[in-house]
């Protein structure tokens, strides 16, 4: 199941809301963790702030490799991987990086309907409850719950 952040922000803004920083920050981190740098190298530049996501990392990068006098053809070609790494991540879903955050769309989801289907606070607590996803929902949980709401 894929579900890109651009999806979420049009199907649930306030979700999108509360989880963009916490995507940027882990798709920055992911990013310097997969440039080739040594540890020598990465000792040097020192902690990123990666709170602001890949763009900012991407500048201070640079900005710091600068001032440890690397090369400009060594700075462009960190900065060039850097950015590759930052597009291929940028493209992942969210449900594959952030399994928390794809409970917290499914959950919101098996809410949407439940709202559609015009249940009560009680029917739709008693569903979310037990289907954490809309694949979860089946016969036998759509019995249960009628019987136990019934019943």
């Amino acid at each position: 199941m894929g579900y890109p952040l651009d999806v979420l922000r049009s199907q649930s803004p306030q979700l999108a809301e509360e989880i963009a920083p916490v995507l940027r920050q882990a798709d920055a981190d992911r990013m310097v963790a997969a440039l080739n740098l040594s540890d020598e190298v990465r000792a040097q530049i020192g902690a990123l702030d990666t709170s602001k996501g890949a763009d900012d990392v991407i500048s201070q990068l640079r900005t710091r490799l600068a001032a440890l006098q690397v090369s400009q053809a060594d700075i462009d070609s960190i900065v060039k991987a850097a950015q590759q790494i930052a597009s291929q991540i940028d493209s992942t879903d969210v449900p594959g990086t952030q399994p928390e955050i794809a409970r917290q769309i499914e959950l919101a989801r098996v809410q949407a309907v439940s709202g559609i289907a015009g249940l009560d606070a009680a029917a739709s607590a008693s569903l979310s409850a037990v289907a954490s996803s809309l694949g979860a929902i089946d016969n036998a949980i759509l019995d249960r719950l009628v019987a136990a709401h019934y019943g």
